[in-house]
């Protein structure tokens, strides 16, 4: 009975990720379609700075980000992507994006760490 118990909160656990997941997939798909869109980039690159940081600032991706960090998950690359995604639409060097250009630095040197260290 214990094992159909944690086979069933392990299930639970995993819609829980997955949906989070999605809604922060979504969360970023708006960003875009609201700069984009809107041409209001400033806007949107703000409330993606806050969105990113806030993300980004939990323990669990902190414990990554060092050169004697742990290999990074492959399942947490997934929300270093997003950041990756919605900057590959405002190609150039704008100001207002160096924070968020600093921290997918910070986050894809944690990628390729990992990469490295499962080889």
């Amino acid at each position: 009975m214990a094992a159909a118990l944690d086979a069933g909160t392990s299930r639970s656990l995993a819609q829980r990720y997955a949906r989070l997941v999605l809604d922060f997939f979504h969360a970023t798909d708006m960003l875009v379609l609201y700069a984009v869109k809107r041409h209001d980039g400033g806007f949107a690159v703000g409330l993606a700075h806050l969105m990113y940081s806030i993300v980004f600032r939990h323990d669990i991706f902190r414990a990554f980000g060092s050169e004697h960090a742990p290999a990074l998950p492959r399942m947490m690359r997934l929300w270093v992507k997003q950041l990756s995604h919605f900057l590959s639409y405002f190609p150039g060097t704008q100001k207002v994006l160096g924070p968020l250009r600093a921290l997918q630095q910070q986050l894809q040197f944690a990628c390729e760490h990992s990469t490295r260290a499962s080889r």
